[in-house]
């Protein structure tokens, strides 16, 4: 899938019902094989949610469309952990399966990052799992692994990661 026709820009209250489809597409491709219990898709109660978190005034949410259709989306803001000594945090990150490896995910990726960290490179860290092939895309782009913890997702074993970027280091794809 070629990411040429993709349009990379803020999120607007009108994305909150396609930002909850791919949340829900992706979710379900990524993390539900690590997952013994999978929940139900509720795609009234996840819009909901996305519609209220777009609301958040801290928070910068951005969008990969196609064809105006929602096929990708990177949320973050300030931090919520206070154990992890980043200045921002990645919260979400999810790209539909069928455009995954077109660049879509690293336009989202570079553009939230450099907006959210601003030009004095602020520190910044997410959190994953272990398990999952987006650690690739984050070792590819000079994360570090701060904290590595056994734990369960769903009631499957898993690694939980923290990946880091101290201030100043770049968080664009290394070649």
């Amino acid at each position: 899938m070629s990411d040429d026709r993709a349009v990379i820009r803020r999120a607007r209250q009108s994305d909150a019902e396609g930002i909850a489809r791919v949340h829900i597409a992706s979710a379900d491709d990524s993390l539900a094989p690590l997952a013994r219990e999978w929940p139900a898709s509720d795609l009234d109660r996840r819009t909901e949610q996305w519609a209220a978190s777009l609301q958040a005034a801290d928070r910068l949410d951005m969008v990969a469309t196609v064809a105006d259709q929602v096929v990708g989306f990177i949320g973050g803001g300030p931090p919520r952990q206070q154990d992890i000594p980043g200045g921002v945090e990645i919260y979400v990150f999810h790209v539909l399966p069928a455009h995954r490896c077109a660049g879509i995910g690293g336009q989202l990726w570079d553009l939230a990052c450099t907006t959210l960290r601003g030009p004095a490179h602020a520190p910044l860290y997410l959190e994953t799992l272990a398990e999952l092939p987006c650690c690739t895309f984050y070792d590819a782009r000079g994360g570090e692994v701060l904290t590595r913890t056994a734990g369960t997702f769903f009631g499957g074993a898993v690694t939980h990661l923290a990946y880091y970027w101290p201030a100043g280091k770049p968080h664009e794809r290394r070649l």
